[in-house]
């Protein structure tokens, strides 16, 4: 990952249970620490936030699950979603305040989960005949729009997800989904070879679902 203006770069680097670190050009590599039990310690950082303030990864994904760094590279455990084995962020919004990524359930199925100090760990997807696992690849600066794929019975499809509903789409077409606060969701499709654009607004109203589409 690498911060808005370019001045701060992490990673992984590949030692002996692998090490998350931090770049700057005056610092050089700076270790984020191993995390987890006995010989068995590790961390990787997989982003940071558009103003630097904020690294993410895992640390040993059972042992701590989820994790992310200050500037000053203070870490903070974040976990994993309520009844989930292991879990790691893979990205976060520009300020730092919500973090995404995804989790692996009691049945090794994944899902995505969604953090912010207020809420917490907010599971978002769960497995179904539909899907079988959901992984979060990106978020948008504020943090709204969550992007990724997911596994179904078919092969690997693009998603999208509301905080109660997981809806799939035809592939190969990329996706994103809009999380106000008001449990509505938006999602985006752009066909690259039709150069077709359509957005659907649903918002759920006593569990059921209306569309509008313009």
């Amino acid at each position: 990952g690498i911060s808005a203006d370019g001045t701060v770069i992490v990673g992984t680097c590949l030692i002996t249970g692998n090490a998350g670190f931090r770049w700057t050009a005056v610092e050089g590599p700076v270790s984020l620490g191993q995390y987890g039990g006995g010989s068995d310690r590790t961390s990787n950082a997989t982003a940071i936030s558009g103003d630097a303030s904020t690294i993410v990864g895992s640390g040993h994904p059972v042992l701590n699950g989820a994790m992310l760094w200050d500037r000053a590279g203070q870490a903070t455990f974040l976990g994993n979603p309520l009844g989930d084995v292991s879990a790691a962020a893979t990205c976060v919004s520009k300020d730092g305040s919500v973090v995404a990524g995804y989790s692996t359930q009691a049945d090794s199925h994944e899902r995505v989960f969604r953090w912010t100090a207020q809420s917490g760990m907010v599971a978002l997807g769960v497995a179904s005949s539909d899907f079988t696992d959901f992984v979060a690849t990106a978020t948008s600066g504020d943090g709204q729009v969550i992007v990724g794929w997911g596994d179904t019975p078919d092969g690997e499809v693009a998603y999208f997800h509301s905080r109660v509903a997981t809806r799939r789409l035809p592939a190969p077409r990329p996706f994103a989904i809009r999380l106000p606060s008001d449990d509505t969701a938006q999602h985006v499709v752009r066909d690259s070879h039709d150069e077709f654009e359509e957005s659907i607004r649903m918002r759920i109203v006593n569990d059921s679902e209306h569309c509008r589409r313009w």
